[in-house]
């Protein structure tokens, strides 16, 4: 008998605890960070939007999410995880497109952070000036929401709604305006409307020179110093010096064998012929009878005695 009623105790208490542990893993995951890059016409005639998400420590990993794009995106352009090592890694997703402006864009992630970015075509122009309203559909609770806008290059009177402030430029060159909003509680949209005038369609990044990621000075790794060069430079022109003697003697010597070599033959010659004839013991030729210098390079010819 106790051990019927203990069984039912331990069945009473499971059942009390079954709706706590299915809560627990229905619990939507919460961003901890959140920075949306609003960039128009960076590197298309569109409006590139990157999410920087940090998922809160206490969120159990991989988690779910599926966030909703506008349908004018037509999905991300990327996807991307940030591993241990530092470096972003794409990620798989599913994606559907239920009535209604947007597309849910379903992934797993197996680390903290996550970078998502799309290209949004809803830029809409109207002579020179361009507007634009970004929303962020708020799927999830966020800690500490903030959101930055990239002035595009040549672009004039930026108006920004809400007020972010008058901007800072950036080392890159560029000009940032960027707001903090805090805590976003899930369902509670966002909204960011932009303004401004540009008389051309020149794209923010082809108007940037390329920069070194950091500056470059005599410390820089990789860099060679003169002096440290000079070692190198002073011991490849000996070689040449070296191997230029080297193939200089060796063509001399050619000249020289080939010289006696003509003057032999042709002593040979005059012989068989029953004559004496004289050669440039300098050049080679054969001298003239009567001749006393060698009419081609002038040096005094070596007569035989009569």
């Amino acid at each position: 008998m106790k051990l019927l009623r203990g069984a039912f105790s331990l069945l009473f208490l499971a059942v009390l605890l079954l709706p706590a542990s299915q809560a627990r893993a229905e619990t939507q995951p919460v961003i901890d960070r959140l920075q949306i890059d609003i960039w128009p016409e960076f590197d298309r005639p569109e409006v590139l939007v990157i999410y920087h998400i940090t998922l809160a420590s206490e969120d159990s990993l991989p988690a779910k999410l599926s966030l909703r794009l506008p349908k004018s995106s037509g999905g991300p352009a990327n996807l991307a995880m940030k591993d241990t090592d530092g470096l972003l890694y794409n990620l798989d997703y599913t994606s559907t497109t239920p009535p209604g402006d947007w597309i849910v864009v379903t992934f797993t992630a197996p680390s903290a952070e996550v970078q998502l970015e799309y290209y949004d075509s809803g830029l809409k122009r109207s002579g020179i000036q361009r507007t634009y309203q970004f929303t962020w559909p708020a799927d999830y609770t966020v800690s500490s929401l903030t959101v930055t806008v990239q002035q595009p290059t040549n672009a004039s009177n930026m108006q920004i709604s809400p007020n972010m402030g008058a901007g800072r430029l950036a080392a890159d060159g560029f000009n940032y305006y960027t707001s903090v909003f805090g805590e976003d509680q899930a369902g509670a949209q966002l909204s960011v409307q932009l303004i401004y005038d540009k008389s051309d369609n020149a794209l923010s990044s082809t108007s940037q020179p390329v920069q070194p990621v950091q500056p470059v000075n005599a410390s820089t790794s990789g860099r060679t110093s003169l002096a440290e060069m000079m070692p190198w430079m002073l011991g490849m022109l000996g070689g040449l010096m070296i191997a230029g003697g080297v193939i200089w003697f060796w063509q001399t010597g050619r000249m020289k064998n080939a010289g006696a070599a003509r003057r032999h033959a042709h002593a040979a010659a005059g012989s068989k012929n029953g004559k004496i004839s004289v050669y440039c013991h300098q050049c080679g030729r054969e001298a003239g009878r009567g001749d006393t210098y060698c009419r081609t390079c002038g040096t005094r010819l070596r007569l035989p005695e009569k």
